[in-house]
């Protein structure tokens, strides 16, 4: 065992027997201490085809496999257990299902998008009594949503109609579902939920055997569904001692079903005589970074406040808190005195990050951006801004039309805009207006359908900003710094060794 290892750390590697729920603060070394705990387990003579460690997603599975694979050869094992995503995992009992032709093969949705595509407006057109014509991307996306929240607590269109809890999903919404199942048969399709509802089943009625697991671990654990959870149970036989990870604050996507409960006593009902574990320790930042997350975790409801403490031997971390004034200056006075320390900005959300990112600009300070690798006229909130602007003072497109993404900048806005157009009509209208540099507004004008709820009215609001600012306006002052600055031309990505990419 790894001197480096803390005392938590190493009680949660050595634990052999029984399930465990191990409760990890961000940056406590939960992913070290697993690599260490499946290595134990090897060095105690567990088979590694008996062991199985299940991710939430790709980019977990992948990371944790490279450094699990690290230990493994150091340690001169004779092979690495499988780290899965839940999802991949599930896949494959479903192939091997398929295989010994215990049910019929279907494809993936992501193989046949835009059969998939079909079945959704499909799906809504039926539920919302629609006989064609333009249905709105939000509310596709919206039904997607819902339906995939439904899959994953292994919901029927039946169970909408019978169970009272549902009694507020709107009739159109349940009636679109049901289109949608049959539909899916229909094609003989299946997304990802599906693999999950479909190997869950196959294991509960006992046609599918699955390898008898001695140790399942698994990963953030705050954001597993009510399917998820399921496969879990099914993957546990007599024998088999479940760990599982995660911190119920660092839950982010209830929206889309994930269930905090399960990690907040759930898993203890479901799991008899588990020991809970925690890892407290951030190795991340400092005391007083540590002190202010404390403070606003506790402020959430319905959870236990898992206590984080920051390593005695972490350099220390100076928070400053920004209002929405006087950024700039702060910016400027902070890059004065950071004698080459790191500084971080943090966001509630990405769009956020775009006035600090300007102000970076300006002033020349070397920067990544850990969350957006695209330029930054090409966001959507950029974008839409470089556009207005020049049509407000330009009336025409020339500042930014040289710029390489100018056709990315041209479909973000006319995306944002909203103008409702036909299928395969925004691309149209960007090559028309990317080609043809003297014919925006005419372009606009002639080939945008008016009779449209709402394209009147938008192209009339266009038409009276065009040019609308003077010269010596505020708006005009910033463009022409923006354009001084070569803002409209090439900004970073990533900038690292100037601000200039």
């Amino acid at each position: 065992m790894s001197k480096k290892l803390t005392d938590e750390q190493k009680v949660i590697a050595r634990h052999v027997n029984g399930h465990a729920l191990v409760k990890a603060v961000p940056g406590s070394g939960k992913t070290t201490t697993l690599v260490m705990r499946i290595t134990y387990l090897l060095k105690q003579g567990f088979c590694p085809n008996n062991i199985l460690i299940l991710m939430y997603n790709k980019a977990a599975q992948l990371n944790f496999e490279e450094k699990l694979n690290i230990a493994v050869k150091k340690g001169n094992f004779v092979s690495c257990p499988e780290v899965k995503t839940f999802h991949s995992y599930a896949q494959k009992l479903v192939k091997q299902a398929e295989y010994q032709k215990l049910i019929k093969p279907k494809i993936l949705t992501e193989k046949k998008p835009r059969v998939y595509q079909s079945v959704l407006k499909t799906s809504y057109a039926y539920g919302y009594g629609l006989e064609g014509g333009y249905i709105e991307n939000n509310k596709i996306e919206q039904l997607e949503l819902n339906i995939s929240n439904w899959r994953s607590e292994d919901l029927k269109p039946s169970d909408l109609e019978s169970d009272p809890t549902y009694e507020d999903v709107d009739v159109k919404d349940k009636q679109a579902y049901s289109k949608y199942v049959e539909l899916m048969e229909q094609h003989c399709l299946r997304t990802f939920d599906d693999l999950l509802i479909e190997a869950v089943q196959l294991i509960k009625d006992g046609k599918l055997q699955t390898p008898a697991l001695h140790h399942i671990v698994v990963d953030e654990y705050q954001d597993v569904n009510f399917i998820q959870n399921e496969f879990i149970k099914c993957l546990t036989k007599k024998n088999t001692s479940v760990m599982v990870v995660g911190d119920v604050n660092q839950c982010i996507y209830e929206w889309r079903g994930s269930r905090p409960d399960f990690i907040e006593g759930k898993f203890q009902k479901d799991f008899k005589h588990t020991t809970l574990f925690n890892l407290s320790c951030t190795f991340r930042y400092g005391h007083q970074l540590s002190f202010i997350a404390n403070s606003v975790i506790s402020k959430n409801k319905g959870t236990v406040p898992n206590m984080c403490i920051s390593h005695p031997d972490n350099q220390s971390t100076e928070v400053y808190v920004h209002q929405g004034i006087e950024l700039f200056n702060l910016i400027k006075g902070l890059e004065s005195k950071r004698n080459a320390k790191t500084s971080a900005i943090i966001a509630r959300a990405n769009a956020d990050l775009i006035e600090p990112e300007i102000i970076l600009q300006f002033l020349g300070i070397p920067y990544r951006n850990m969350s957006n690798t695209s330029s930054l006229i090409t966001r959507p909130e950029i974008s839409l801004l470089a556009v207005l602007y020049c049509i407000a003072i330009d009336g025409s497109l020339e500042k930014i039309r040289s710029h390489k993404h100018f056709k990315v900048i041209l479909r973000s806005f006319m995306h944002q805009i909203n103008f409702r157009l036909v299928k395969g009509q925004l691309q149209r209208l960007t090559d028309s207006i990317a080609n043809d540099k003297d014919s925006f507004w005419e372009i606009l004008k002639t080939k945008i359908d008016k009779k449209q709820r709402g394209n009147a009215k938008l192209l009339e609001t266009l038409g009276n900003f065009n040019k609308a600012f003077p010269e010596k306006d505020s708006a005009s002052t910033l463009y022409q710094l923006l354009d001084r600055n070569d803002l409209f031309k090439d900004v970073s990505p990533l900038c690292q060794t100037s601000c200039r990419a």
